[in-house]
């Protein structure tokens, strides 16, 4: 699989996994993925969107069903997110807290991006998505506490994978 095709896949597969069984994207949903993926918008920023969108919109619905059906729905979170990516935004982060707070959490969604890419099993496969929108998830949290919760997932995974199996 290609280096383009993986980044569809893995956008496909994240809102999917938000928006819940039985939603299939539409084609102007992935020509709205290939137009990011062409503008190079890094795929975390693109998946820190559409987590966003998820938060936000159904947290105003207070039946509790997921709102969202279309990746468009998510399109101005998406937005919101490359507005707020900037390099020259992580390098002033980094003088004040001495780090880069989205380092950590990019250099982790990267790692289990690469799990996800490699995986051949699809429950582990999707476990490992699971977990990194829990990392996403992160993203707004001091990074004190951002390690602390990522060292907890990460005891979780070891029980998980060592003493369940």
């Amino acid at each position: 699989m290609t280096q383009d095709s993986r980044y569809i896949k893995d956008v496909e597969s994240y809102f999917i996994s938000l928006a819940g069984e039985g939603i299939m994207l539409s084609s102007n949903d992935y020509a709205l993925i290939s137009k990011l993926r062409d503008r190079q918008i890094p795929k975390e920023v693109v998946l820190r969107g559409i987590n966003h969108a998820f938060k936000k919109l159904n947290a105003e619905d207070d039946k509790g069903e997921n709102r969202i059906r279309s990746l468009r729905q998510c399109y101005s979170f998406i937005e919101e997110s490359i507005d707020e990516y900037s390099p020259l935004k992580e390098r002033k982060i980094s003088q004040q807290t001495g780090m880069e707070q989205s380092g950590i959490i990019g250099e982790v969604t990267e790692k289990l991006g690469n799990f996800i890419n490699e995986e051949k099993r699809a429950n582990i496969r999707n476990y490992y998505i699971k977990l990194r929108n829990s990392v996403l998830e992160l993203e707004d949290v001091e990074e004190e506490n951002a390690l602390g919760r990522i060292i907890k997932l990460e005891g979780d995974c070891i029980e998980e994978f060592v003493y369940t199996a």
